[in-house]
């Protein structure tokens, strides 16, 4: 595993931070490197002291002081991070398989060409659109379509989106009905409607304009009433 000594964690009494994960960097690795910048009040701990030995100084951070939730820190398995393409991380888990936070456009085909497992768990990230600004400003982070279609369609397997709130549940629920089965009030059988006027322009025939009621309806035979 490479080694990354050069990456910088800053330490005070009240947070640790940790430089961001890169592809083959595990928390292990980061734990057990040395540290080349230290902030902290006191000025007792070095530059040079590990980030291990420094978790075995009672004093240094408050939370560490109980011997309780030191064994209970130290209890708690690591687990490999894969940082993938284009973007979002991956990782197995021994209960449900991979688990993967992001999901950006074609983000499966990352997986098929790492030679992993497509994952069946996805966390939606809470920001579901790049905000920063450069090329990724606007990018969906929550592409969860495909990966559900695929997994149901293809693979013949439930898929699992973990979410952050009711909110975000019901507008993904939205989502689906209308990509899957298409706009709720095409679908309605009590008051079915063939079209409406804001898809068209104004000097389009009415006529002319296609049955969406009809048309769906070929897609939903069997769908309950």
């Amino acid at each position: 595993m490479a080694d990354h000594a050069d990456d910088e964690v800053s330490l005070n009494s009240n947070e640790l931070e940790f430089p961001p994960l890169r592809a083959g960097v595990t928390m292990a690795s980061m734990r057990d490197q040395n540290i080349s910048s230290i902030q902290h009040d006191s000025g007792f701990l070095s530059p040079q002291m590990s980030f291990k030995k420094r978790m075995q100084m009672r004093k240094s951070v408050a939370i560490f002081d109980d011997k309780g939730i030191q064994e209970g820190y130290s209890s708690v398995p690591l687990i490999e991070l894969d940082v993938l393409p284009r973007g979002g991380i991956s990782f197995e888990t021994k209960a449900v398989g991979r688990i993967q936070f992001g999901i950006p456009p074609e983000t499966i085909k990352d997986s098929m060409q790492l030679g992993m497992d497509v994952p069946r768990v996805y966390i939606v990230p809470v920001e579901r659109f790049c905000r920063e600004q450069g090329p990724s400003l606007g990018v969906n982070l929550a592409e969860f379509e495909f990966p559900a279609y695929f997994t149901y369609f293809v693979r013949q397997l439930r898929c699992t989106l973990v979410v952050d709130s009711p909110l975000a549940e019901t507008e993904i629920r939205s989502v689906f009905g209308e990509t899957l089965l298409g706009p709720a009030h095409f679908r309605d059988h009590r008051a079915p409607l063939e079209n409406v006027d804001e898809d068209f322009d104004p000097s389009f025939p009415k006529e002319r304009r296609p049955n969406f009621y009809k048309e769906l309806g070929q897609f939903r035979a069997n769908e309950k009433t």
